[in-house]
């Protein structure tokens, strides 16, 4: 009998090509989101939560220490955000997760290009996309929680801690969800990689198990799981796409380390360069 941590339950497509990927996203209207891992074995935590598994750190404790490390990145951050660090706790939350501390927030975007990136990172010929509906999801949560309290976390003028906390950290009415969130003032990379996280109402028990609380999680027009089974060309076929996007980690991770990262994409670039010698003595333009 499957649990509610079992990720098999999930509907799944297989992708070989590009094509297969195309049609997978044919049906999907601007409302669903994206996230690509370069290995399709990988559960569905986020980093807070494989912190706490690696250090063999009961989840039942999860809340107390979430709030014990975002104090002390508070205290200790002195960073040009400083002020809306202090105010704004997703802001704070998105600012620690892409500067890499462990955050109760996971990765997604609304372009599935950008989670083709990451799922064939490394040259990765068996990773996986999962596809969510972002209208569902939603509508699910407003099932769950208070309409009203869902609803503040979609208006600008009340989308801060006044909404996130009675959501999010009322340990006395903790509930499991997951909703899509971003904080008003987006930061450089949610901007360039069309951004945005899904978060978990109850991070006391796994991730995963927030997301089957949804009703309806196991249906594929809400949530399917794109498994990649790519050989050699077809691996190579999605790097030259997503290149002539400009989907790449110079345009994702803007700043140095990003243009030094892009390089690695580009290996079998190199591979038909030096077989025509650019630059060399005996080079011939084709």
């Amino acid at each position: 009998m499957s649990d509610d941590n079992d990720e098999s339950r999930f509907s799944t497509i297989p992708i070989t090509s590009w094509a297969d990927f195309a049609a997978a996203l044919a049906s999907h209207d601007a409302r669903w989101i994206y996230r690509g891992q370069s290995s399709s074995n990988w559960a569905l935590q986020t980093s807070f939560e494989r912190t706490l598994n690696s250090w063999e750190i009961d989840l039942a404790g999860a809340p107390s220490i979430e709030h014990q490390l975002i104090r002390d990145f508070r205290r200790q951050y002195r960073g040009e955000h400083h002020l809306l660090v202090n105010s704004d706790r997703l802001l704070c939350l998105a600012l620690m997760q892409h500067h890499g501390t462990p955050t109760r927030l996971l990765d997604f975007s609304y372009s599935p290009y950008v989670a083709a990136k990451f799922a064939i990172d490394q040259a990765s010929k068996y990773g996986a996309i999962w596809c969510l509906n972002g209208r569902w999801c939603v509508e699910a949560v407003r099932g769950i929680v208070d309409e009203g309290m869902a609803r503040g976390r979609d208006t600008d003028a009340s989308r801060t801690d006044s909404t996130f906390g009675p959501m999010y950290l009322n340990l006395e009415t903790r509930k499991k969800f997951v909703y899509p969130e971003n904080p008003f003032h987006l930061n450089e990379r949610l901007i360039v990689q069309r951004g945005l996280f899904l978060c978990p109402g109850d991070v006391s028990v796994p991730f995963v198990q927030n997301l089957t609380a949804l009703n309806g999680c196991h249906l594929p027009e809400n949530i399917v799981k794109l498994c990649f089974n790519l050989d050699k060309t077809a691996v190579r076929d999605f790097a030259s796409n997503l290149r002539r996007m400009n989907v790449g980690s110079a345009t994702l991770f803007p700043g140095f380390d990003g243009f030094a990262r892009s390089f690695a994409e580009r290996f079998f670039l190199y591979e038909e360069l030096a077989a025509r010698k650019p630059g060399e003595a005996d080079h011939q333009r084709p």
